[in-house]
């Protein structure tokens, strides 16, 4: 759910913490630390220093930052002001897409001080909220008459609305909130008496975004970029790694300030980060967000659900969990696609990318022809309004109703184009403007979640290829090891340079091929205090945990998870290697290799890998190259755990024809390996100093003259056969 009607009531609660305070006055905010089960109250006050000063009604209530935006559209909400009053934890969780509970506040107001005579040592509140009711807000002087044992009694009392209850506010002096202080702007006071409405929350705080970048220069790059938008041109531009995309379309929103763009980014993460970044002519959105813009008076907005898990949808179908598992695969795919139906979906493609489906299939636990019926009825079931929606529903909906024909801005910009699908394609084509699509087709690793690389597709439609190759991360030795590995795996030919001055150490990272390889190095580590993971262990330790309770060691206190329950149609562990071996899966193999090996210590080191996980900082990070993607260290080892690509790219024809099939665009049976090669790009380029590759397999050859002389001699062939 993620907008919540909460039924009429008079109840007020009660938040302590001065920040918190500062934050209502200021942004007509609370953010909530955590999810918790709010009790339905239509006020809220802010309890600090053992006074209760302030109260405001509470218009919404969210539990998705990003719909703020969707909300109120058009409006730049200044968040990472907002998240400087913030502790650090708070920003970290926010960063790492932790859910939160959203309050959009409405006329702060003063109530006469009511004064903490609690006798306890924590005082009236300490960290968890509490209860009262409005008219005991506004008629008590003492903490002790807010006694909230008889809520539900008091409620019902016929108080009128906020606006025109009557506050009998002793003569308080204005506060002041220094920390508010911006760089660009005045400093922020705020009295009690101020009257706060959504629609301000449309306004920044600082001054506009070109007085604050007026002193960025552009690089020739950057320069010829912005020119050819100038002419009117669809821009296609390559940025490699570390490169200034962000700095790059900066430039061009500030060139051209008359001009409204839609700026389309990945993830909610990101969307907040570029709406502090960008000026009021940008308009920042997901994907989702965007759709969700358009449809919010089409749908039901109080009742949507984030997913389905396989046991929802199997007791929502009254199926088995195997047809519920190929119903959420099927769903997801087809919301992703930019087909119409579900049965016009490309099976052929479909079954190559979705191992787990085809195991079902080939297992004969489903039929194919059930669960496309079976998802059909789901998604009526939708459409009908007899279940929640989730977001990629109305996302579908969005494009199947051709809505994104109504939408109007003069150009749009849209990021990550590698790592897209084709209903984002679909969606942007078919908005009328100019386009500047950026990505890096070497950093497409998301193949697993049926991410597609659109690049080519805007290519086709005659946009313009502009590459940015000054990288402002790492230095030259690093952009050779980058441009070496490119070079020789994948024939680029356009190198990246590496413009950043050298600089001291001060933290690494250990990015690995698996989790299950973090899971071992985590059972080296685990006397040493001065780690964390960079992904929550929860997720890491889920699979081979999962593997070790079925197979290795049933003592463990682990339950698996329901969208691992297909572990459990495997008998004995040797089942399970031959299915992992058949489909290629590396992360199970690598899990069962885990399950096997570290079966007697895997949960002491998941407790040990929770406790660090609270850590602020560390000295020393351990991730995925999947989730390394948009971070950058000092130093980098990369694990052992990668595959060996040569042995891969020998058994489909050897190195001439694997460069062959990708510069005639035929990688789609060749996709899985041009994929770790892109892992190890991005692995390798999340360097500002140093990275170690040493422990790679056949880490020498990678770059061994023998294989580029053989990559030259077959490109000079390619180009003879297109002189021809």
């Amino acid at each position: 759910m993620i907008k919540r009607k909460w039924k009429d009531t008079n109840n007020v609660l009660i938040i302590p913490g001065f920040k918190y305070e500062e934050a209502a006055i200021k942004y007509g905010l609370f953010i909530a630390k955590n999810r918790r089960p709010f009790k339905p109250s239509k006020y809220i006050a802010f309890y600090s220093d053992g006074i209760i000063r302030v109260f405001a009604r509470i218009v919404s209530v969210l539990d998705d930052v990003d719909l703020i935006h969707d909300i109120y559209p058009g409006t730049n909400i200044p968040f990472i002001d907002y998240l400087r009053i913030r502790d650090a934890g708070f920003v970290k969780s926010l960063a790492s897409g932790e859910r939160k509970t959203i309050f959009i506040l409405d006329k702060i107001k003063p109530c006469s001080p009511i004064v903490d005579d609690s006798s306890k040592k924590t005082g009236f509140i300490h960290t968890r909220p509490k209860y009262t009711t409005i008219d005991k807000l506004l008629r008590s002087s003492f903490t002790s008459q807010l006694d909230d044992k008889n809520n539900q009694k008091s409620s019902s009392s016929t108080l009128p609305d906020h606006p025109d209850v009557k506050s009998s506010s002793k003569s308080l002096k204005p506060l002041k909130y220094p920390e508010l202080e911006s760089p660009d702007s005045e400093s922020v006071t705020k009295t009690f008496s101020a009257s706060f409405s959504p629609s301000e929350l449309k306004r920044l705080d600082s001054k506009s975004l070109d007085s604050k970048s007026s002193n960025l220069k552009p690089t020739d790059e950057q320069e010829e970029i912005i020119k050819r938008f100038g002419d009117g041109k669809n821009i296609l531009v390559r940025a490699f790694a570390g490169t200034g995309k962000t700095t790059t379309l900066k430039l061009l929103t500030l060139t051209y300030p008359k001009r409204r763009f839609l700026y389309i980014v990945f993830n909610r993460v990101a969307a907040e980060s570029a709406r502090k970044t960008f000026g009021s002519n940008v308009s920042v959105r997901t994907i989702h967000s965007l759709a969700f813009g358009f449809m919010k008076d089409k749908i039901n907005v109080s009742n949507f659900v984030n997913n389905y898990q396989i046991p929802n949808i199997a007791d929502t179908l009254g199926v088995d969990y195997d047809y519920a598992r190929a119903v959420k695969i099927i769903f997801d795919e087809f919301c992703y696609s930019n087909v119409m139906e579900i049965g016009d979906l490309d099976f052929s493609l479909f079954f190559r990318d979705n191992i787990d489906l085809l195991s079902l299939v080939k297992t004969g636990a489903i039929s194919i022809g059930k669960a496309l019926r079976y998802t059909e009825q789901f998604y009526r079931k939708m459409e009908d309004g007899k279940i929640p929606v989730t977001h990629n529903f109305y996302l579908k909906q969005f494009q199947r109703l051709g809505m994104a024909d109504s939408v109007r801005y003069d150009a749009i910009l849209l990021d990550e184009a590698q790592d897209s699908n084709l209903i984002t394609y679909d969606i942007v084509n078919r908005i009328k403007g100019q386009k500047v699509v950026i990505g890096d087709r070497h950093q497409k690793i998301y193949g697993f979640r049926n991410s597609l690389d659109i690049s080519g597709r805007f290519l086709s439609d005659r946009a313009e290829e502009m590459p940015l190759t000054n990288s402002f991360r790492f230095h030259e030795e690093i952009a050779t090891l980058a441009n070496n590995l490119l070079s020789t795996l994948k024939a680029e030919r356009i190198r990246i340079r590496g413009v950043a001055p050298h600089r001291s150490v001060s933290n690494k990272a250990f990015i690995t091929r698996t989790n299950a390889k973090i899971v071992e190095i985590i059972s080296w580590m685990i006397r040493n205090n001065d780690w964390k993971t960079v992904r929550d262990p929860r997720e890491l330790f889920k699979l081979p945990m999962s593997i070790t309770k079925l197979f290795t060691n049933p003592r463990i206190n682990y339950e698996i998870p329901a969208d691992l329950s297909f572990l459990e149609r495997f008998k004995r562990l040797d089942e399970l290697e031959e299915y992992a071996r058949d489909v290629n899966d590396i992360e199970m193999m690598s899990a069962i290799s885990i399950a096997k090996r570290k079966s007697s210590v895997i949960e002491k080191c998941f407790l040990k890998a929770m406790d660090q996980f609270n850590l602020e900082n560390a000295r020393v990070y351990l991730t995925t190259a999947h989730t390394s993607k948009g971070l950058e260290w000092d130093e980098i080892h990369l694990s052992d755990d990668y595959p060996n690509l040569f042995k891969a790219i020998g058994r489909r024809g050897g190195i001439p024809r694997f460069i062959y099939m990708q510069n005639k665009g035929e990688s789609n049976e060749i996709e899985d390996i041009i994929e770790e090669i892109n892992l190890l790009y991005v692995a390798v380029t999340r360097a500002r100093e140093k990275a170690d590759i040493a422990d790679i397999e056949n880490s020498d050859t990678l770059f061994s003259g023998d294989i580029k002389r053989i990559v030259e001699k077959t490109m000079l062939e390619i180009d003879d056969t297109q002189k021809e």
